[in-house]
């Protein structure tokens, strides 16, 4: 197959900037017509490919938990200011949030938040924050604050 010239690519990408609809339509007639074999395709590679989809979900997972933090205040701990990305996680504030991850089934808070352009009502904790107000403790950064003045 000869390679495509510049003139070439142009032509191509005014075309389909022009027929985005047509292209859109035609792909879902072809993937509703081919469910199955795309199906098996699919648990074939991922059965021959685990490793390489496992971290190309870790990679997903950990970009879409990055643009979450950064939605809410960036990649700190709105109370004691924590930076370890690994340490971070979203909070509801006004609580409800076991209920919320039952009803999404799993861990796909950041997808939802997502989808739902970042709505309001959430914020970023570390692990050490998020536990305490679950519990109903005071923040033991708190504590840290008084006595350091």
């Amino acid at each position: 197959m000869a390679k495509q010239t510049d003139r070439q690519k142009a032509a191509k990408a005014r075309w389909r900037a022009t027929h985005k609809e047509k292209i859109s339509i035609d792909a879902a007639t072809y993937y509703a017509a081919h469910k199955a074999e795309r199906a098996a395709y699919q648990t074939a590679y991922s059965s021959a490919n685990k490793e390489k989809v496992a971290s190309l979900h870790a990679r997903a997972q950990t970009i879409l938990k990055m643009a979450a933090f950064n939605a809410y205040g960036g990649q700190k701990c709105a109370c004691c200011g924590e930076t370890l990305f690994e340490g971070l996680s979203i909070d509801h504030i006004a609580g409800g949030g076991a209920a919320h991850r039952r009803e999404l089934q799993g861990c796909a808070i950041y997808r939802w938040l997502k989808k739902n352009n970042y709505p309001p009502g959430f914020q970023v904790l570390c692990v050490t924050c998020n536990m305490a107000k679950r519990t109903g403790d005071h923040c033991p950064h708190e504590d840290l604050r008084i006595a350091w003045g």
